[in-house]
């Protein structure tokens, strides 16, 4: 798997070494968080409002600001294709992805700016019939949070 880490131009909110309110070091970085669960996965596979929700806290208790106000988006993706019997669901493969989306640029003139991807983590399961997609689909998005907070301390290191 390739994996992009540059996590340029986030957007600042405390300092490294600031304490907030609850007594935590934050990171001093702030994200966008979206969530899209598509329509191929049907309403029986995750609740996007509830998968928002995990990456937020997980997230949060890291030390990095969930806001609207910042043009670095971290999108949870989730996207699926079944293979059904007789109109009942026997298997699921599930891709989930957890990407993070700056602005960045697109000439050399430096006039061009869009918005790309700096960093990803996905993968694709397989969840059976008797299996609970939702709680792979959870823990997964919680481990590629996890590997997005351990690569921004690795490209930007508190000392």
């Amino acid at each position: 798997m390739l994996r992009v880490v540059i996590l340029l131009g986030l957007a600042t909110s405390l300092g490294f070494g600031q304490i907030d309110k609850l007594g935590r070091d934050p990171l001093g970085i702030s994200v966008t968080l979206v969530t899209k669960v598509a329509d191929t996965c049907g309403n029986n596979i995750i609740d996007a409002a509830l998968l928002k929700q995990d990456i937020e806290v997980k997230l949060r208790v890291d030390g990095i600001k969930i806001t609207d106000e910042t043009p670095s988006q971290l999108w949870g993706v989730v996207n699926c294709a079944h293979l059904n019997s007789d109109g009942e669901r026997l298997v699921s493969a599930i891709y989930v992805s957890l990407c993070l989306r700056q602005v960045v640029l697109v000439s050399r003139e430096l006039k061009t700016v869009g918005l790309g991807t700096t960093w990803n983590q996905d993968n694709v399961y397989v969840c059976g019939l008797r299996q609970k997609c939702d709680q792979l689909i959870r823990n997964a998005m919680r481990d590629f949070a996890d590997g997005f907070v351990n690569d921004y301390l690795e490209m930007n290191p508190k000392n």
